[in-house]
């Protein structure tokens, strides 16, 4: 069943994004939120971001984003030691809008975005470091936020995340700042 919702998933999605019929979102909402969050409340922390991603886009009953719910989601993956759920609630925080509670939304938090970063890159969500994670840390100390500014940890993560990634973001950043040759542009795994 779980296979089955993962391949779903993006398909209703779509099909949600598409659709503009109050009873085609009912029927979503129904066939997304009720299977992950029964699995994400036994102990999956995969489906716990999913329904923290259904809940940004609107896919739930208001038919409207809750990122006060996707963050509540994220944090229980994040718990669950799934890596994505610690990035993506380290991403609400630093993202926050200016002017928020906590009741009316997520509020703009550094020192929580740190230590979700931290947890995410290295390895204790999860058991493998996301360079994401580890890239976001490395500019949270180039630019001194929710941390001491220190540009010799910057690049020590930069280096990590270049390493650990299939993506470019940590080399460019890393090579930006000057932290590694400019011959190196693409990831080395």
């Amino acid at each position: 069943m779980k296979q089955k919702l993962l391949i779903l998933f993006p398909i209703l999605l779509c099909t949600f994004l598409l659709a503009d019929e109050k009873a085609d979102l009912e029927f979503l909402t129904k066939m997304v939120a009720g299977p992950q969050k029964e699995y994400c409340l036994s102990g999956d922390g995969d489906e716990c971001v999913n329904l923290g991603m259904s809940e940004l886009i609107g896919l739930n009953p208001s038919g409207k984003p809750d990122f006060v719910a996707g963050l509540k989601w994220f944090s229980r993956g994040c718990d669950l030691n799934n890596s994505n759920g610690c990035y993506s609630a380290a991403q609400l925080y630093a993202n926050a809008m200016p002017g928020q509670t906590p009741e009316s939304g997520v509020v703009k938090d550094y020192e929580k975005v740190f230590g979700l970063y931290k947890k995410s890159c290295f390895e204790e969500a999860g058991g493998k470091k996301d360079s994401k994670a580890c890239a976001s840390l490395g500019a949270l100390y180039a630019k001194g936020l929710g941390v001491e500014q220190n540009q010799t940890k910057a690049a020590a993560l930069y280096k990590i995340s270049c390493a650990e990634s299939i993506q470019k973001e940590g080399c460019i950043m890393a090579q930006e700042l000057g932290y590694i040759p400019s011959t190196i542009i693409t990831p080395q795994k």
